[in-house]
């Protein structure tokens, strides 16, 4: 008999300590969330210009949720490149004429994607306690990945986000609706302006996910080999050219070639780093610069001066002209093919 009133006694103190799990977890929760990942003549970024996009979106905004029916919420995320020092802006407009702007920051390790997904969540709480909030709410926002995400009943990276939503479902008529950035409208661009003035202000060291952390180390080490390759060009015309010209400029580029410099200073392979013409150490610069036994073809190359920069990292012509002069000299063809 001890023993069941202990039982029984556990039971209680537990059921009063303990929070109770919800019976389904977030992702799986039914919500009637209408969630709308484009606009009806909004293509790609190149089909149209910003005016476009602009009247397209606010002419869907006015068609589908009247200003005099919905609270409008306009969030947006900002983070110091994409990774740190994050902010949420939310701009609400409310059918009366009401409006709130807030800025929340999201942490000092924060990326866009933290930053937008808390300016939804955030902005769910605020309209779901203020009293000028009417039946039908829409977020607005150009996170279509967090839309996406959203969709997703298998993700479960955004399981706060995806409550807050739920619990205001409950009471109002939800939509998402995703809209263009940065071309003109006004509660997107106030949005904007929001969540960059909460990234500067004071920030707290927040939760990182697991998720978070890769996003922000694989960012740092982009960064850090970016400073450590100066000449790297992210448009760089060496991926238009064809696979023989590019182990050509690869190897003209690394230094990593059987060229005698090469040869003799990394390799030990040879008696010198000289170049035949005996003028100086057969380098890449060497080669393509300086060597009288290839002055002619050279000339005929480039008829002007040009630099190396330009002949190993300029235009796709540049790089071909380049490519076409190693083969065009028999005695390198096969040094670099």
């Amino acid at each position: 008999m001890l023993l069941f009133h202990i039982i029984v006694l556990t039971d209680i103190i537990l059921n009063a300590l303990l929070p109770r799990c919800a019976k389904h977890p977030a992702w799986e929760e039914e919500t009637s969330l209408q969630i709308h990942e484009t606009i009806p003549c909004i293509g790609k970024k190149s089909t149209q210009n910003d005016l476009e996009k602009r009247s397209f979106a606010v002419d869907h905004i006015q068609t589908n949720y009247p200003a005099t029916d919905w609270t409008h919420v306009y969030t947006d995320g900002s983070a110091e490149k994409a990774v740190r020092n994050g902010g949420a802006g939310i701009y609400i407009k409310y059918p009366g004429g009401e409006e709130d702007k807030i800025s929340i920051p999201t942490g000092v390790f924060s990326i866009n994607y933290k930053a937008e997904a808390t300016a939804i969540q955030e902005g769910a709480a605020h309209v779901q306690s203020s009293p000028h909030s009417t039946k039908n709410i829409v977020f607005l926002t150009n996170a279509l990945s967090i839309l996406q995400a959203l969709k997703s009943s298998k993700n479960k990276d955004l399981n706060d986000l995806t409550s807050a939503l739920t619990s205001l479902s409950q009471t109002h008529t939800i939509a998402l609706q995703w809209i263009p950035s940065h071309c003109n409208v006004f509660g997107n661009e106030t949005a904007d302006l929001l969540a960059k003035k909460a990234a500067a202000l004071q920030q707290n060291g927040y939760t990182t996910t697991y998720s978070e952390a890769k996003t922000i180390i694989h960012a740092q080490q982009h960064e850090e080999w970016l400073q450590e390759h100066p000449n790297h060009v992210q448009n760089d015309a060496y991926h238009a050219l064809t696979r023989a010209e590019q182990v050509v400029i690869f190897r003209l580029r690394t230094g990593h070639n059987r060229l005698n410099h090469h040869l003799y200073t990394k390799l030990h392979i040879g008696t010198s780093d000289q170049c035949t013409c005996q003028t100086g150490g057969q380098t890449v610069i060497h080669v393509l610069q300086h060597c009288p036994m290839y002055e002619n073809i050279r000339n005929l190359m480039w008829p002007q001066d040009t630099p190396m920069a330009q002949k190993l990292y300029g235009s796709l012509e540049d790089l071909r002209r380049t490519a076409t002069f190693i083969p065009s000299v028999a005695m390198l063809f096969d040094v670099f093919m």
